[in-house]
């Protein structure tokens, strides 16, 4: 088993190397280092914490399973570390290390994992295998990320990319959490957010020659896929006692065309376009499963431990994906009410009922005193969102039969309330999940003698929740994100749980009832694997475009800039300091140039929440200062509010003197970089 322990971290190791290599056009030795150190410490700090769960985890589903868990404690270790310390990410990387070496060398000598098998480590090499070509083949329109077509540079990834892009480098350049500032408003406090998933993309940046830019298309976007992999493997193995199954699982959930790519149509409820352009959905999944893991197998097991390990990854699943926390916390909180201490006798329906109804009760105070803070999004469940949400849908749905049926009964013809509702529903259920969600009664049918009944019971719980809050929750009102960010984000979870459980049941039921020699399963497989993968090259590209928005079909129509823009920014980056600010003088909508300089922002008019107010004074500022001829006051604008770079657009430079636009430090096209103080 040691050696296919070997060769599954070798994998994740040549599979980094690979995206680096493809992303940056080199091989850049620290890069490939750090991620090959961190690969090692996530799987040192993972065996260690299988040691710990084997108490309530019996059976044990090879290395994936301690990759992922030792992920989430190395990342999430190093995003308190950040926030809590003013030592800075290099440091905090370094005595991570150094605690792996010393973990290491305390377990050195002792026994395995207890429940370690052949079977489970063999069926985690190939997860990890399959997942890592598969994430390799999803992200091949980002590797490299940029290209320049007829003097312009397009980024071939959704728009949202320079916000993490710039969220990398706000932590890369950190020492502690008051230096961290809102990446639109230099000095003003970052909002919460669920930052942790930029951890090591932070540290590439901060440690490496990797730019941010190429950390998240280099590790943080094919890594997150991973996780996703391993997750469905992890989850399916432990639940179903079961390896070769899980593979598939996984292979389902990672590689097999969703409800948009089958034809359902409707774009905005595609898993994989909506767990790569919301980043961190991918690890927000990859955690909320872990402790799904824990609170299932703890139930199956009367053990407490068990549970509170569950609510500790409950926790951790804030920092990375704060939409999921709350598509999870009740149910989580709610599922030992049903099923933990069945052995033991006293614990009766009615003292599980007072339980869950004192649990319900606490989660909605807790619900309604967030509420009173306006930095929180709307959390209503009164059905008001539905048919806003529905319109929403509808702007996404390609064209052809469906959209016009839908269209046709929905909007053209007064139909009863109780008739639209079934629609509304029908569209988010089949949009959502599309021929798995028919095949997934005709599977529990089939399996109904064999498969744990819990596992029907945890997926039919996530599907019910889902649909509550899809077609229940009141739309955002408070502008902290975009309104139907709650409605929506829990699809890909929701996705995520039906798929990697209803191919896993289906390919234990298979198994069961046609069993195959050796030699023919591996073809067999070794050819399933193949048409798999033909299937990712394919859907993968263009994947973050959106063809049902004419302005979004191409990227070069909506992620694209002026080359020496960038180059201008890129000037910034180079020869700026960390810590230096800078001011665009369009105020960077899409945030290109703060992103690529890494470089914090005076102010900018990115359109997404923040203190509207501040920044449109300090746009005001910005302008009267664009509107001066006196290089004397301009220099002292700049000194007052600490602005050491100021990129200027061609378009911006009607208002200030000749002998004053010559003392630009680069020039490029009419863009013109100026530098303020020493």
């Amino acid at each position: 088993m040691r050696r296919i322990r070997f060769a599954s971290a070798a994998v994740v190791i040549l599979a980094s190397w690979s995206w680096l290599a493809r992303t940056t056009g080199t091989a850049p030795v620290a890069a490939f280092a750090l991620t090959a150190g961190f690969t090692v410490a996530c799987l040192v700090f993972g065996e260690w914490l299988a040691g710990v769960a084997s108490r309530f985890v019996a059976w044990q589903p090879g290395v994936a399973y301690e990759l992922l868990l030792g992920f989430f404690f190395c990342n999430t270790l190093l995003f308190v570390l950040t926030l809590a310390s003013p030592l800075g990410i290099g440091t905090h990387v370094v005595l991570l290390g150094a605690s792996a070496v010393a973990c290491a060398v305390a377990r050195r000598g002792r026994r395995p994992v207890p429940g370690r098998t052949l079977a489970a480590e063999s069926g985690s090499l190939a997860c990890i295998a399959f997942t890592a070509l598969a994430a390799t083949l999803w992200v091949r329109d980002t590797q490299p990320l940029m290209s320049v077509v007829d003097g312009s540079t397009v980024f071939n990834v959704w728009f949202d990319v320079f916000i993490h892009v710039r969220e990398v480098s706000a932590f890369a350049q950190s020492h502690g959490l008051q230096s961290i500032s809102d990446i639109k408003l230099a000095g003003v406090a970052a909002p919460a957010y669920h930052f942790a998933s930029y951890m090591m993309p932070a540290a590439l940046d901060a440690l490496t020659s990797v730019s941010a830019l190429d950390s998240y298309a280099a590790f943080q976007l094919p890594f997150g896929i991973l996780l996703v992999g391993l997750a469905a493997y992890a989850l399916v193995a432990v639940t179903l006692k079961t390896t070769w199954p899980a593979v598939f699982a996984a292979a389902a959930v990672v590689a097999l065309p969703d409800a948009y790519q089958q034809g359902f149509g409707v774009h905005y409820l595609s898993f994989h376009f909506m767990s790569q352009v919301n980043l961190g959905m991918l690890y927000g999944i990859a955690c909320i499963a872990m402790a799904w893991l824990f609170m299932i197998e703890a139930c199956r097991r009367d053990r407490v431990r068990g549970i509170v390990a569950s609510y500790v990854l409950l926790a951790v699943c804030l920092t990375y994906k704060a939409h999921l926390f709350v598509a999870n916390a009740m149910i989580l909180m709610l599922y030992p009410c049903l099923y933990f201490g069945r052995g033991v006798e006293r614990i009766r329906w009615w003292g599980r009922a007072m339980v869950a109804v004192a649990l319900v009760a606490l989660f909605v105070g807790v619900v309604s005193f967030a509420q009173m803070s306006p930095r929180v999004p709307t959390f209503r469940l009164d059905g008001s969102g539905v048919g806003p949400y529905v319109q929403i849908l509808m702007g996404g749905f390609s064209d052809g039969w469906l959209r016009h049926a839908f269209k046709w009964l929905y909007f053209d013809h007064s139909l009863p309330r109780a008739a639209n509702a079934i629609l509304a529903a029908s569209l988010i259920l089949f949009g959502s999940f599309g021929l798995w969600i028919v095949v997934a009664p005709f599977a529990f049918w089939k399996t109904r003698r064999v498969a744990d009944p819990r596992a029907w019971a945890f997926l039919s719980i996530i599907v019910v929740n889902y649909m509550v809050m899809s077609t229940g929750l009141a739309l955002d009102q408070r502008g902290i994100g975009t309104p139907e960010e709650f409605v929506n984000r829990p699809q890909a979870w929701a996705y995520f749980v039906v798929v990697a459980f209803v191919a896993g049941i289906v390919a234990v039921s298979v198994a069961d009832r046609w069993p195959i020699p050796r030699g023919r399963s591996r073809l067999l497989a070794g050819c399933l694997a193949c048409a798999m993968l033909a299937g990712v090259f394919v859907e993968a590209h263009k994947l973050q475009t959106f063809p049902e928005w004419e302005a979004y079909a191409e990227y070069a129509d909506f992620n694209v800039a002026p080359t020496c823009l960038v180059r201008s920014a890129q000037y910034v980056r180079d020869h700026g300091r960390l810590g230096d600010r800078m001011q665009d003088s369009s105020f960077d909508p899409q945030m290109v140039a703060t992103a690529i300089a890494e470089r914090q922002s005076f102010v900018t008019r990115a359109g997404f929440g923040g203190n509207l107010k501040l920044v449109s004074e300090r746009v005001d500022a910005v302008k009267a200062v664009q509107a001066t001829a006196d290089a004397r006051a301009l220099g002292a604008w700049a000194r007052a509010n600490r602005i050491h770079w100021y990129l200027m657009h061609p378009e911006d430079s009607g208002g200030w003197a000749t002998h004053f636009l010559d003392q630009a430090v680069y020039r490029c096209e009419g863009f013109r970089v100026f530098r303020f103080g020493s």
